[in-house]
């Protein structure tokens, strides 16, 4: 009953208890695949009201809709408003702007050197990678939590390395001395993929 309990507490909605039914496994498993398809219908209509947002707004210009997509997108990643978002939404554009190989060096001095930006290039790739930094870790617990979790199957695999988010899971549960990397670029662009 305390685990029960503890369970309830932890926000954990579907458990199957010993000893093991055929019958109750079975609900407890269509009742997940249910939780799942409600999950993926309501995806589907987040994207159906943005898609009506954007055709109700006709001379909203594009740089406005990718800036609605992409603070929706760090909503959901949890970074939105924290130190270095508004760094990481113009690392985002500048890499949506090249038709050309770039390299990171580049984005940093250009972004530093923006009008209204004049800043230390070192202090401003510190600000980006701490937000990315951040969303790694946030991935990594979820994973750690719940491996089936929404966000962690839509995002983990696409905007990190999946075997470093495992091993940065197995440095949260003290299994492992070794973190988990971020590339920065791989995020940068996987983000660039989800928003357009």
């Amino acid at each position: 009953k305390a685990m029960i309990a503890k369970a309830y507490n932890e926000q954990i909605e579907f458990f199957i208890t010993k000893p093991i039914n055929v019958i109750e496994v079975t609900s407890v498993l269509r009742r997940v695949m249910d939780y799942k398809t409600l999950t993926k219908t309501l995806d589907q209509f987040d994207s159906a009201i943005q898609a009506i947002r954007q055709y109700q707004k006709p001379n909203q210009n594009h740089s406005t809709a990718e800036n609605d997509r992409l603070r929706s997108l760090f909503s959901r990643l949890g970074i939105m408003g924290i130190s270095g978002c508004d760094d990481l939404m113009r690392a985002v554009h500048w890499v949506m702007k090249q038709d050309r190989s770039y390299n990171l060096s580049e984005m940093y001095m250009e972004l530093s050197t923006e009008p209204g930006h004049e800043e230390n290039v070192y202090a401003l790739k510190k600000r980006i990678r701490r937000v990315i930094t951040r969303v790694f870790k946030s991935m990594a617990s979820l994973g750690n939590d719940d491996f089936m979790n929404p966000l962690f199957e839509k995002y983990a695999g696409r905007l990190f390395d999946i075997s470093e988010v495992h091993k940065e899971m197995r440095y949260l549960e003290g299994n492992s001395v070794m973190q988990g990397k971020i590339n920065i670029r791989q995020f940068l662009e996987s983000i660039v993929v989800f928003i357009d």
